[in-house]
């Protein structure tokens, strides 16, 4: 049984999925109460991720996101040997929370977008848009759901 904590904020009705999200797979730790907790994120956009996590978390939380990035040089074929790992810092909020198999499906929106997100995020929309594998915006909650 899957279960959705979702908790509305006030933009939450016109903000729906009006930005597009990204496939992705990516290794990326939360900090939640003093812990490193190892997480995978699974798709992005300008204002928010998609993570698999191993604990459940609580809408409303507010905890921060490590997601180790090579320089964006690491894209250039030339210049692979020269990328330098650094360490992106996302402030999150915990918007919603699913649970899935062994783990939980989290939805969070970004509470601080760095520069440094940005230029990944257009990477990666160029990269996909090229391969063509955008991920549609998810049905609207209110539609009828087809099973």
């Amino acid at each position: 049984m899957t279960e959705d904590h979702t908790v509305p904020n006030e933009d939450s009705a016109e903000e729906k999925r009006r930005e597009p999200r990204y496939h992705t797979y990516k290794s990326s730790v939360l900090l939640h109460e003093n812990q490193e907790i190892y997480t995978t994120i699974i798709d992005l956009s300008a204002s928010g991720l998609g993570l698999l996590c191993a604990i459940e978390l609580q809408p409303g939380e507010q905890d921060d996101l490590l997601y180790n990035i090579e320089t964006l040089s690491q894209f250039n074929e030339a210049s692979k040997e020269t990328a330098q790992p650094s360490m992106l810092h996302l402030p999150i909020e915990v918007v919603r929370v699913s649970e899935a198999e062994d783990e939980y499906v989290v939805g969070v929106k970004l509470r601080k977008v760095p520069e440094e997100y940005h230029a990944i995020l257009k990477r990666v929309a160029d990269m996909q848009a090229t391969l063509g594998i955008v991920r549609p915006p998810e049905p609207n909650e209110d539609a009828p759901t087809q099973t």
